[in-house]
């Protein structure tokens, strides 16, 4: 909520800071960022507020209203899909099997009943 309040300039250099912010609390803050960083203290961590909770809270609905990683499918209206993990065989590396794997299917063609 603290996030989406700020004024998006401030919101993009957030952005560009909070992983550095929550992995290392302690680490330096450039001068432009002192303003930023001392809110962020105030309205999030010394509020007890859990930033991660919420970003996964908020990923999670993305993915549930199919806003996120979602494409239609032929077995479902949304189907999940990450780039990162494609269906072939780039996906299982340097795995003993993978001269076993002859095609990829969604859990729907395997299991009608995974609806």
């Amino acid at each position: 909520q603290w996030e989406r309040a700020l004024p998006s300039e401030e919101r993009s250099r957030f952005e560009e800071k909070r992983a550095l912010w929550t992995r290392r609390p302690n680490a330096p803050v450039d001068v432009r960022d002192l303003d930023l960083r001392e809110r962020y203290d105030n309205e999030v961590v010394l509020k007890g507020a859990d930033e991660g909770m919420a970003n996964a809270q908020k990923q999670l609905a993305e993915l549930e209203s199919g806003d996120t990683g979602c494409r239609v499918s032929k077995h479902r209206r949304m189907q999940f899909y990450d780039a990162s993990f494609p269906a072939d065989a780039s996906a299982l590396g340097r795995c003993e099997v993978t001269p076993e794997v002859c095609r990829w299917m969604p859990a729907v063609a395997i299991n009608p009943d995974s609806r």
